[in-house]
């Protein structure tokens, strides 16, 4: 995928996530100097920023330790199914490996690969430790995948719903368990609402988000094709967005300034619910059109197909990635043998769960 898709990090989200990564390193501050912001969940910009402070600015050993995650993530969902479905393990596996929406992913400065890993964690704990302890390693896990992408904060609940309301342990043991991992899911994000809290005066968990400007998107965008017209803009307005033309250059001038999006979150906000009411069909209709994309596609259209993929390229690539990290493919084989040793046998309740989170993940 490094050879086939054009990343570019000069803009979106992964041009903030470098930004607030080096201004921890400068700053020792998430934020912008000096100056802390509430606006982005922390642990994607912390991650980045531990791999500069090791290895130094290098975008493509951030690359590097994702594709592991990725791999270490598939050798451990095909653990979860070789104890509970052995028959599907080596699928699994297979799967996970030639999947291009994971393959996208691994080398995108974005916050999903080490959210999906941290998932993939959580449930590892679940389904296969017998012991109490697992409770505890899978809500710091989730905790963490909160610090990533806060929008799982509710999930922690649901999954404890399924829990209570389809396992067959005494109800009491279940009860114990569910406080225990849901215990260990808000201590892991304290610290965050705290600091949160300490420079607001609010209670913010982990992020104020976007939520505004998400749902306004959400309302007319059938799919991400717009953008790759629009590529090299500080942000997208296409003809299709229902904006009056003053508001879309007084907004796209504010950001050209630097003014954030954040500033803008309440009218976003009040344009979404706007749309909603006046044309509840039309949105319904977006939502729908959409919908496959977040199953199938998982957002795999937000990327530009790299133009230049000749062989030349692809060799002068792979020598100077081999130079700069000649043992990656060390790991492959050993990888690939620890997966065929995983398959043995057993059986769960929370698979539904965790497979919609994990699923859910990708779209975001």
């Amino acid at each position: 995928m490094l050879f086939f898709v054009e990343l570019n990090f000069l803009f979106g989200d992964t041009a903030t996530y470098i930004q607030t990564s080096t201004n921890i390193l400068e700053y020792g501050t998430f934020g912008v100097q000096n100056l802390p912001t509430v606006y982005r969940p922390p642990l994607y910009s912390f991650f980045m920023a531990s791999i500069f402070f090791v290895l130094g600015e290098s975008f493509f050993s951030v690359q590097v330790i994702q594709i592991f995650l990725s791999l270490i993530s598939a050798l451990l969902l095909t653990r979860i199914l070789a104890i509970h479905y052995p028959k599907a393990s080596p699928w699994m596996f297979l799967l996970m490996i030639i999947s291009p929406f994971e393959s996208v992913y691994s080398v995108a400065l974005l916050s999903e690969n080490l959210t999906s890993f941290l998932l993939v964690i959580s449930a590892f704990f679940i389904f296969t430790y017998d012991r109490p302890l697992k409770w505890i390693l899978a809500g710091i896990a989730l905790g963490l995948a909160c610090l990533t992408r806060d929008t799982y904060l509710l999930m922690g609940f649901f999954i404890c719903f399924f829990w209570l309301v389809f396992s067959q342990e005494d109800f009491k043991q279940k009860l114990f368990k569910t406080l225990l991992f849901i215990s260990f899911i808000l201590l892991t994000i304290a610290p965050w609402s705290a600091r949160n809290f300490y420079h607001t005066g609010d209670f913010i968990p982990v992020s104020e988000g976007r939520m505004g400007y998400g749902l306004w998107f959400g309302t007319w965008a059938k799919n991400a094709n717009y953008s790759k017209s629009y590529i090299g803009r500080t942000i997208v307005f296409p003809p299709e967005a229902p904006l009056s033309e003053e508001e879309k250059l007084y907004i796209e001038k504010s950001f050209e300034e630097g003014v954030g999006v954040d500033q803008f979150e309440t009218f976003f906000l009040e344009k979404a619910l706007e749309r909603m009411k006046e044309t509840p069909l039309e949105v319904l209709k977006t939502y729908i059109v959409r919908s496959p994309l977040l199953w199938l596609g998982t957002r795999f259209d937000i990327f530009v197909l790299n133009k230049d993929r000749t062989l030349n390229k692809i060799i002068e690539y792979s020598e100077s990635a081999t130079s700069e990290l000649n043992s990656t493919p060390l790991f492959i084989g050993p990888g690939c043998i620890t997966t065929i040793s995983l398959s043995k046998e057993s059986n769960n309740s929370l698979f539904t769960p965790y497979t919609i989170e994990y699923s859910l993940n990708d779209g975001k």
